[in-house]
């Protein structure tokens, strides 16, 4: 996304989680195509009961002010976009005229209300005043890519020999990855991207020399991890499904006390390593040890391809 639809997004996203508490925008009465006074302006009206929004989208490339929507009598008009009260022209008995401004390729919301705003109303429309006090215009329409930092995996580094892990002699390796990052192609700015790299793809290849380093010979069991929790006292910062094959968090049928742990987040296996004085391997430093240095070598079980 570029600089002027991530701004353009938060603004239509705060007014829509604004107006979900009345369930306006999935009225069954929703008009699309609702007549507007311009051209290039598209409205829709969600009605609720005598009270309803207009969302609207000017797709000129340039200002639109003045007259735009019809509306009934009798009413309070808000400018959801521009936080702002709308002080309507009455045009008959029945209708009034609303008129405010939309930016250039813009986007507008105007809540139609039996009551003066109350403080929730008044607090979010002056969020949006704020929100909106520069046109989408100041925002960058040129696309960047994003670029990402790999979080740093635990700073105690597994060199010394160890009894219960096993040497990974270095060596030079070629470090061959492809994503599975389902949406976005091919093109840059794709997936993940390693150190070396300029910008995240979703393919990747580069030779590296891999230092010596150690390595558990099994994956962490759920006894192991178990011991772990017991004796340092750890409490996740997000619990939701952590350990959820366990019960109550606490207990596992003996069975599958030997199997590998599941149903924990990278901070729970960096909180493990660090305990333990160990760190998680990183991905090049896995894919090494997995291929036995061999780049042809699609499996560890597999000599050749």
């Amino acid at each position: 996304m570029t600089p002027r639809d991530s701004e353009a997004t938060r603004r239509v996203a705060s007014i829509l989680r604004f107006t979900k508490e009345k369930e306006f925008l999935t009225s069954p009465d929703w008009q699309p195509f609702y007549d507007t006074m311009q051209p290039n302006l598209y409205a829709s009206y969600f009605p609720r009961g005598d009270e309803g929004v207009w969302t609207i989208i000017n797709s000129s490339p340039k200002p639109i002010s003045g007259n735009i929507l019809i509306a009934p009598i009798g009413r309070y008009y808000y400018d959801l976009y521009h936080g702002v009260r709308l002080e309507p022209t009455q045009v008959s008995d029945f209708h009034v005229v609303l008129h405010f401004d939309i930016e250039p390729n813009g986007y507008g919301a105007v809540l139609c209300s039996l009551s003066a705003p109350d403080f929730k109303l008044r607090e979010f429309m002056a969020s949006m005043a704020v929100m909106t006090k520069f046109p989408l215009s100041a925002f960058s329409s040129e696309w960047q890519v994003l670029q990402q930092e790999i979080i740093s995996n635990g700073n105690t580094p597994v060199l010394k020999s160890r009894s219960d892990m096993v040497l990974i002699p270095g060596g030079n390796f070629n470090f061959t990855v492809s994503g599975v990052e389902i949406e976005g192609g091919d093109n840059p700015g794709v997936d993940v991207q390693f150190p070396w790299e300029k910008f995240p793809r979703r393919h990747h290849s580069f030779n590296l020399n891999v230092s010596n380093f150690y390595m558990d010979p099994y994956p962490v069991t759920n006894q192991e991890f178990l011991n772990f929790l017991i004796q340092d006292q750890y409490v996740p910062d997000d619990s939701h499904n952590f350990v959820k094959h366990w019960t109550n968090k606490t207990f596992f049928p003996p069975k599958i006390s030997r199997q590998p742990v599941i149903w924990v987040s990278w901070e729970d296996a960096t909180a493990y390593c660090n305990f333990n004085l160990k760190r998680l391997p990183n991905d090049w430093e896995w894919q090494y040890a997995a291929q036995g240095g061999k780049t042809d070598r699609l499996y560890p079980w597999v000599r050749f391809r």
